[in-house]
C-alpha cells in the first residue's frame, strides 16, 4: 500500500511539472512556452504560485472529491493528459 501511495505521488509530481508550461500561440517572439504558473507575470515562479497551480491540478484530478487521487483517477487523469498532449502537438504541427 505505502508502494501504491509512492508510486501515485510521483505520477503526481511528475504530472504536477505540465501544469508549468503552456503552449504559445505567438511564436513571433520565438514563443513556445510561457509559464503557466507565473500569475504576476514577473518572469518567475514562487512558492504559492508553484503550490496555488499543482492544488489546482490535483483538484482536477481528484474527481470525486474525497482529497486522494485514487488509481482509477490517476489513469483517466493520465489518459485526458496524453489527449490533451497530442492536441496541442497536432495543433502546432498545422501551423
Amino acid at each position: 500500500m505505502k508502494k501504491l501511495h509512492l508510486i501515485a505521488g510521483l505520477i503526481f509530481a511528475a504530472s504536477c511539472q505540465l501544469v508549468f508550461a503552456e503552449h504559445s500561440a505567438d511564436h513571433s517572439k520565438g514563443g513556445g512556452y510561457k509559464m503557466a504558473a507565473d500569475t504576476d507575470h514577473d518572469g518567475n515562479i514562487s512558492r504559492e504560485e508553484h503550490n496555488k497551480k499543482c492544488s489546482e491540478h490535483f483538484d482536477v484530478m481528484d474527481t470525486n472529491r474525497d482529497g486522494m487521487i485514487s488509481k482509477d483517477e490517476q489513469k483517466a487523469g493520465r489518459k485526458k493528459m496524453r489527449e490533451h498532449m497530442r492536441e496541442m502537438r497536432e495543433k502546432h504541427e498545422d501551423k
